[in-house]
């Protein structure tokens, strides 16, 4: 079955803030796995940083979180159970980025790689973050 028809195959995101963590200990986030029509449109989000950037920021924001919550299947080691609508109660604006590039990139790679992936040999960095944004951080403007 291909990977995006099961509802029970998705991959895990760990942030790089908890790489070195213990395995057993890691906070997850749990993504399942796009078909290319949906991964065609969650990669159009972040694309036109032109046209993100001419947007307010809370309009930024809210489109970042619905396109992460719409793909995210649950997280794990969080401390709390999992309430999509908690999503940004629990993370930053840096480690929501993240999240969006991992689960863009994850979903690009076959199930052999997914086993790499999964073993931490991929990660996200900062940079991944569209310069706006960081800029927004530091100054709280759109």
């Amino acid at each position: 079955m291909p990977l995006a028809l099961d509802p029970n195959e998705t991959y895990a995101v760990v942030l790089e803030c908890d790489q070195e963590k213990p395995a057993e200990t890691q906070p997850r986030f749990l993504f399942r796995y796009m078909s290319m029509r949906q991964w065609r449109d969650f990669a159009k989000f972040g694309e036109d940083r032109q046209a993100l950037e001419k947007l307010p920021f809370e309009t930024v924001l809210d489109q970042l979180l619905t396109q992460i919550k719409l793909h995210m299947a649950g997280w794990e080691n969080m401390g709390r159970d999992y309430e999509p609508d908690e999503l940004d109660a629990v993370i930053t604006l840096t480690e929501a980025w993240e999240l969006y590039y991992a689960a863009r990139r994850q979903s690009r790679i076959g199930a052999e790689d997914k086993k790499k992936y999964e073993s931490g040999l991929a990660k996200v960095s900062e940079r991944s973050v569209p310069a706006a944004c960081q800029e927004n951080v530091t100054t709280g403007q759109a």
